[in-house]
């Protein structure tokens, strides 16, 4: 949960004893109640809510009078959240009893063991779970569909949100240049190095890469990432998402995600899934995915 400290300058008039919460434009709490009092205040010119939880993406937020009953005139507050994650439903290659599976990542828990680039089996440290709040306008913290259409070598259609990337041989001029301005946006706005490659493949995020299809709906929609096991914080993996090569979320990364909660299936509860995938045949296209080298 984090904090948010509003400063109203005067715009806004609070009332001494009247409670006020944060809201999302459905009107849900996602903020603690506060109490105003001018007198404990630290500061009169702001208010500040804590335990504020938001999905990711765009939040559009106002402070609501509770003891009025209604929405403070020129409260409007919009906090955009990124993410990097996998929309709910997307199989991750995974070894189960000693076989190759596809397993919807929502089934998949701590210790299971996940199918690298180069690096072998890696065993699954956290799977966390969240919201992503999305909208009808463009914009990178959104859902983006890969259609098997357009890409022949998915299983089925891959949705993953904006900022999130594929692995690739090469990329383009154009690419690359817009790979360029990734790096130097986290550099300059999070302090941070975004790596251009894994190992000898090539990032490109959903948002830049043109084979990928902007939903453009007001939705939520439950999302999810895994981090796998690694000495390095820092390190991500490439791992098979839907047949094809995706990023994995490093353990530094996930720490700066707000609102997601760890998902602590054991193996054991997958068990009817796998009995149901053994029985099961597997078309052509999913056969090459299940043996990619």
């Amino acid at each position: 949960a984090a904090q948010l400290i509003y400063e109203y300058d005067g715009v806004i008039v609070p009332v001494n004893g009247h409670q006020y919460v944060i809201v999302d434009n459905n009107m849900h709490y996602v903020s603690s109640v506060l109490t105003y009092n001018s007198s404990s205040a630290s500061n009169p010119n702001v208010f500040n809510f804590t335990n504020l939880i938001l999905p990711g993406g765009a939040n559009y937020l106002f402070i609501f009078d509770i003891t009025q009953g209604q929405i403070i005139n020129g409260s409007n507050i919009f906090i955009k959240i990124p993410v990097v994650c996998f929309y709910k439903g997307t199989k991750i290659l995974c070894a189960i009893n000693g076989k190759e599976t596809y397993v919807p990542i929502e089934k998949i828990g701590q210790g299971t063991l996940v199918k690298t680039y180069k690096h072998g089996y890696k065993r699954v440290k956290y799977n966390v779970k969240g919201k992503l709040s999305n909208t009808s306008e463009h914009g990178i913290d959104k859902l983006y569909k890969l259609s098997k259409k357009r890409f022949p070598e998915l299983m089925e259609d891959l949705y993953v949100t904006g900022s999130h990337a594929l692995l690739h041989d090469s990329l383009t001029e154009r690419d690359i240049i817009l790979m360029r301005k990734v790096i130097q946006y986290a550099a300059t706005n999070y302090n941070s190095i975004y790596h251009a490659k894994i190992e000898d493949k090539y990032k490109l995020l959903a948002y830049h890469d043109e084979r990928f299809e902007e939903i453009m709906q007001n939705a939520i929609f439950e999302i999810y990432h895994i981090v796998l096991e690694s000495e390095d914080e820092c390190f991500n993996y490439g791992i098979y998402a839907n047949g094809v090569l995706a990023e994995s979320t490093d353990e530094l990364t996930l720490m700066r995600m707000k609102g997601f909660e760890k998902i602590n299936k054991t193996p054991e509860k997958m068990e009817k899934f796998l009995m149901d995938m053994s029985k099961s045949k597997y078309p052509s296209q999913v056969k090459r995915a299940l043996n990619p080298f």
